[in-house]
């Protein structure tokens, strides 16, 4: 007898159409499968899987709750959903999530580092300390565990405990050069200046464009008295640069372009006020906005590119190959930006859609301005002598390495202000 011919795989043809960017064709493939076998969970579960996998955010979300309201114990959808929720930014649904999937797998590593994530997101630094003490309870060996669990300590003040856990993490995985940038940031914050430049020396010898390591340096030199090593790494004058943007043909007037790229960012529906884990204050900001199909920003998103790779060749440290990463950021009539540089990127800039008053006056001095140099408060005092201030004008265009330290000037203004900020993130 012949063994019987293999049965075809029905998710085979919807995955070959998700991969031929026929999108909605695969949609409607998946909606007949839901349709065709309603009540079984496990195949639900692979349906919601594949919509994951081919970026399908919202249908994934509700294929995995669809499984969930079926096989209320299915581990894997709590933790799929889990980590679908923190790319969503939904920092207490991924709580939710994966405490149930710990409740259901106690003795599960991932469930617990899952849970660290998502109370990192909601910058509940204690608990989330907690929980990957835990993961790394279960998996002693899983570097990343120790590394997340000397950032959480880092971010409590215990510079020292979060050195132990980051040594722990680097002697699992020596070539790790995000592992090996937070020792030396808790060297730093240990008020172990010299260890840190060491061993940030040491990182930057193997990647020396790494953003946050660089950041980190430059605090060091400050505390070292280096004052050349700093003003390598936070000379303002030399480093930030303007470029003009040409006013796109649809748009009469610049003032035409930037009405309307402001009614976008302020009805986007990504745009979030408040949100954990950033450094907007009294403000919003959206999700990335680099394929939004709004006229306004895709014509803006074309000037960003040309900007970019202009300043990415003029600096001769081009990355082999590079993506965007672009938002909109929304403040208040109090709102500002706390200091912060942009550690994935290799360039980064702002463009300035609305400027409110008081901001530039008289009157208001340099509230509102955007400042360039000083390294965070945790870090210690900055050099007075590199920072430097920039007054911020509709249409225009600063950019700058990522590395920069940056803040906005605290303002009190008459409406919000709007800026869209992007990266350019190596991808080789």
């Amino acid at each position: 007898m012949r063994p019987p011919a293999p049965r075809p795989d029905p998710l085979a043809e919807p995955a070959r159409l998700y991969a031929a960017g026929r999108i909605a064709e695969a949609d409607r493939r998946l909606d007949a499968l839901q349709k065709a076998r309603p009540g079984d969970a496990e195949f639900q579960f692979n349906l919601a899987a594949l919509a994951d996998q081919a970026g399908r955010t919202e249908r994934a979300r509700a294929g995995y709750e669809r499984v969930l309201r079926l096989a209320p114990n299915a581990l894997a959808a709590w933790m799929n959903l889990g980590s679908l929720q923190l790319r969503l930014d939904n920092a207490a649904e991924a709580e939710r999530c994966f405490r149930r999937a710990a409740e259901l797998a106690p003795g599960l590593a991932d469930a617990a580092l899952g849970l660290g994530f998502a109370l990192t997101r909601a910058e509940n630094a204690e608990a989330a300390a907690a929980a990957f003490s835990r993961a790394v309870e279960l998996d002693p060996r899983r570097p990343e565990a120790l590394a997340n669990l000397g950032a959480a300590r880092l971010k409590l003040g215990d510079a020292t405990g979060a050195g132990d856990a980051l040594r722990r993490a680097l002697a699992l995985a020596p070539a790790n050069s995000d592992i090996a940038c937070s020792l030396g940031i808790a060297e730093l914050q240990s008020g172990d200046a010299a260890a840190a430049a060491a061993a940030l020396d040491r990182l930057l010898a193997r990647t020396p464009s790494h953003a946050r390591a660089l950041g980190a340096r430059a605090a060091a030199a400050i505390r070292l008295g280096d004052r050349a090593r700093a003003a390598l790494l936070l000379d303002a004058d030399r480093l930030v640069r303007r470029h003009p943007i040409a006013l796109p043909p649809a748009y009469p007037t610049l003032t035409a372009f930037h009405v309307a790229l402001a009614q976008a960012a302020e009805q986007h529906p990504t745009l979030v006020r408040g949100r954990a884990g950033k450094t907007t204050r009294n403000g919003g900001q959206t999700g990335n906005l680099g394929d939004d199909p709004d006229p306004a920003i895709a014509a803006l998103v074309g000037e960003v590119r040309r900007a970019l790779n202009a300043f990415l060749a003029a600096d001769g440290q081009a990355p082999k190959a590079w993506r965007l990463n672009i938002w909109a950021t929304v403040l208040d009539i109090d709102g500002h930006q706390a200091t912060h540089n942009h550690p994935g990127g290799a360039a980064s800039g702002v463009y300035y859609v609305r400027v409110p008053s008081p901001i530039g006056s008289v009157a208001a001095g340099e509230a509102g301005f955007i400042e360039f140099g000083r390294p965070p408060p945790e870090f210690g005092a900055g050099d007075e002598g590199l920072i430097r201030t920039i007054r911020p004008e509709e249409g225009a265009m600063l950019l700058f390495p990522s590395h920069l330290w940056h803040r906005t000037i605290p303002f009190r203004a008459d409406r919000a202000r709007i800026s869209i900020a992007f990266d350019a993130v190596p991808t080789a």
